[in-house]
């Protein structure tokens, strides 16, 4: 992801195209934190909740509601805007949904 961090003689270095600064790693993970904090997250299509007894399978866009329509029964039980899953199930189903190119959270 940091194709412009390298290590130099065992020390992580940045490269600015002029000259290697040399850099700690705590500077390091402070530089990696800041910049995923202001990355924006990437789009989700499904939330999975577990609740234990059962697991909620939240559709979010488009795409996850078609591959709903899709993949699963007809009939599912559906609860609060989620459709239920048994524990059992959702294990091959959020593959299934990964294996689509889909994302889950």
């Amino acid at each position: 992801m940091y194709n412009n961090l390298k290590k130099s003689h065992g020390n992580p270095r940045v490269e600015t195209g002029q000259e290697d600064l040399p850099m700690s790693q705590s500077s390091r993970e402070e530089l990696e934190a800041f910049i995923l904090s202001v990355l924006p997250e990437p789009p989700v299509d499904f939330e999975i909740q577990n609740h234990f007894s059962i697991f909620l399978l939240c559709p979010i866009t488009d795409a996850a509601i078609n591959w709903v329509e899709k993949f699963l029964p007809e009939d599912v039980l559906k609860f609060g805007g989620g459709i239920v899953v048994e524990p059992r199930y959702i294990g091959p189903i959020a593959q299934g949904i990964k294996d689509a190119g889909l994302a889950v959270r």
